[in-house]
């Protein structure tokens, strides 16, 4: 029997999605939201209907109507919104319930705002908004360095303030260890019975009282579905919001523990089809209860912003 892998080199660059509150006249922004969602609607119904989500189709297509049944929608707005509804749909593979937006949410490309500084250009229905945004300090150095690719405005109906959501980039290439020694390099296995394993042997955490707290959210949850009162379904969204930030802060505490070690690159298995596997119903459930790719997630941006790397290997078996 012999072993064979392959490598997969990950290189990402960095990341950050800053929300930022912003002062827009509601009687302008919150029609034209609604009327962004109503269009994005009315693309999906045009794509299960035709069953194709090629843009170009539905450019060909539907621009002349939407144009003229959404006149207050700018061009370049439209067309965001064309790509957000024909990406969720290649998602769904046009297979599954047809998706229909209720949020107030709109993406914007490069012509939708400009951003200068702390200077903040946005499209409207008329005129474009302009407004100097108050930058927090933690943030001033990404806005002044980083380049920005994008941007969410939504509103919240909680809240009643409109918000933006800017994805930066860092500019600067990971750097690329050519030469690296064996010592410099770790294994990561992540398991069932243990969050993550190291090459080294070491232990990061307590994986005993990481399995006891789940189980404990796992009867709880079990309990509170099997009373299915509305109190029940109430406590059981708490439930499931605690249970989510108990998983999100102990992958957090793992990834930066294991990136601020001394190794410059991190093997990890790839776990692609995992999900896709059938076993046993305990198994599966095990499987399903320990988010996998939030550790990979968080361990690669965490790994990047230090310069070091990330391998994926995927192994297979088979007979001399």
């Amino acid at each position: 029997m012999k072993k064979l892998f392959k490598i997969i080199n990950n290189y990402m660059k960095e990341l950050k999605a800053i929300a930022l509150k912003i002062d827009l006249d509601r009687n302008e922004y919150f029609p034209l939201l609604e009327q962004c969602r109503e269009l994005f609607n009315d693309y999906i119904k045009w794509i299960y209907k035709n069953g194709t989500y090629n843009k170009n189709k539905i450019h060909r297509a539907c621009y002349r109507d939407f144009i003229q049944k959404y006149p207050q929608i700018k061009v370049a707005l439209q067309q965001t919104v064309r790509d957000m509804a024909s990406e969720v749909c290649k998602r769904s593979k046009i297979k599954n319930k047809r998706p229909e937006k209720k949020s107030l949410s709109v993406r914007l490309n490069r012509l939708c705002f400009t951003l200068r500084g702390q200077q903040l250009t946005l499209i409207g229905q008329t005129n474009r908004h302009k407004e100097i945004l108050h930058i927090p300090e933690y943030y001033k150095t990404i806005f002044e360095t980083w380049t920005s690719k994008g941007a969410i405005l939504s509103y919240s109906k909680k809240t009643k303030q409109f918000w933006l959501h800017i994805t930066f980039e860092n500019p600067k290439e990971p750097k690329i260890i050519s030469q690296t020694k064996p010592e410099k390099v770790l294994g990561i296995d992540r398991g069932v019975y243990n969050p993550i394993a190291l090459s080294n042997g070491t232990l990061t955490t307590d994986a005993k009282m990481i399995r006891r707290v789940k189980s404990d959210y796992q009867h709880l949850r079990q309990q509170l579905q099997k009373k299915g009162t509305r109190s029940a379904k109430q406590k059981l969204k708490i439930v499931s919001g605690k249970e989510k930030r108990f998983v999100l802060n102990m992958n957090h505490i793992l990834s930066k523990q294991v990136a601020n070690g001394p190794y410059d690159i991190f093997i990890l298995e790839n776990l692609k089809k995992i999900k896709k596997n059938k076993y046993h119903k305990k198994l599966n459930r095990k499987l399903m209860n320990w988010s996998f790719f939030q550790f990979e997630r968080l361990l690669n941006y965490k790994a990047n912003a230090l310069g070091k790397i990330i391998t994926k290997i995927i192994w297979s078996f088979f007979n001399n």
